[in-house]
């Protein structure tokens, strides 16, 4: 028994005519009664009361019928869905991220792929980068928006960057600093930096030490920070200074001053990053459209 004798059942049903249910499947008239033949054998009763005058469907027939055209009502609504979600127009994109930066820019990216793929759904969750990590790893999260830096040394997982920014310094208006429209790294030895916690984000702070050793002295750190929440709030108490993403701050404050650096070397990447080897239609067309919409925005 397969699919297409259920189909042959349910037209000769519909017609109660074996030449009209033929016609209709574009089948000889002798193949659909054979069909037929064939399937009620397999059930072991009969589907129709045949004479000269009439097809009838028998009581077992009847019942029978009810059943099966639910059945391929729900096999067609599963091979629908399942070809819309190999071809990444249904399904849900679980998605991780951290803070801020990349709260700002998800929210973005989102609007724009939902108006165009509104047959998907998102599931949103906010954590560190060590936590969002092992989440990816352990496929309970799709994809996770991080620093590349952050995913290296990870054989198992791949990622693409979507974004580059400039690295800028976030300080109170309090600072003297505040009025230079530029400086170099090394301008900041003297302040007291407020870096993203290690635990938080291992390869991150890492990252932030060596520009600061690049560039000839250890930052001074009195404060941890875990979000770059956290970090605003510190900086408008004057208990330090920030290195942001420039896009991140690029509305005025009347708490907060950005400047500049002069070092060329002084970039941010952000990426997308997921487990390899997964099947991923759905990632490939949020990465196309993030593609998309940073480099609109770049232009």
């Amino acid at each position: 028994m397969n699919t297409k004798h259920l189909e042959y059942f349910v037209c000769v049903a519909k017609h109660l005519n074996f030449t009209k249910a033929a016609k209709e499947m574009h089948i000889a008239q002798t193949a659909m009664s054979q069909q037929i033949q064939t399937l009620e054998k397999q059930l072991g009763f009969s589907l129709f009361i045949r004479n000269n005058r009439k097809v009838e469907l028998t009581e077992a027939g009847n019942k029978f019928l009810l059943e099966v055209q639910v059945i391929l009502e729900r096999l067609n609504a599963a091979v629908s869905m399942g070809r819309e979600i190999s071809e990444g127009r249904k399904g849900k994109i679980r998605i991780g991220y951290n803070g801020l930066y990349e709260k700002t820019l998800l929210g973005r990216l989102l609007k724009i792929f939902h108006h165009s793929y509104p047959g998907i759904s998102f599931s949103l969750k906010q954590n560190n980068y060590h936590q969002l990590v092992q989440e990816l790893e352990d496929e309970l999260v799709d994809l996770i928006f991080c620093f590349p830096y952050e995913v290296d040394a990870l054989p198992n997982l791949e990622k693409k960057v979507i974004l580059q920014d400039k690295i800028c310094v976030l300080a109170s208006k309090e600072k003297k600093i505040v009025q230079k429209e530029a400086v170099y790294l090394r301008d900041l030895a003297d302040e007291n930096f407020l870096l993203i916690d290690e635990t938080e984000a291992p390869y991150t702070y890492q990252r932030m030490r060596e520009n600061c050793l690049n560039s000839g002295f250890i930052p001074a750190t009195t404060q941890m920070i875990h979000h770059y929440e956290s970090l605003i709030v510190m900086v408008e108490a004057n208990l330090g200074i920030g290195l942001v993403p420039k896009t991140l701050f690029s509305t005025p404050s009347s708490e907060l001053a950005t400047i500049d650096l002069l070092d060329e070397s002084q970039t941010i990447e952000l990426a997308i990053a997921w487990k390899k080897g997964r099947p991923a239609p759905l990632l490939n067309l949020l990465l196309r459209e993030a593609f998309n919409l940073f480099a609109a925005e770049k232009k």
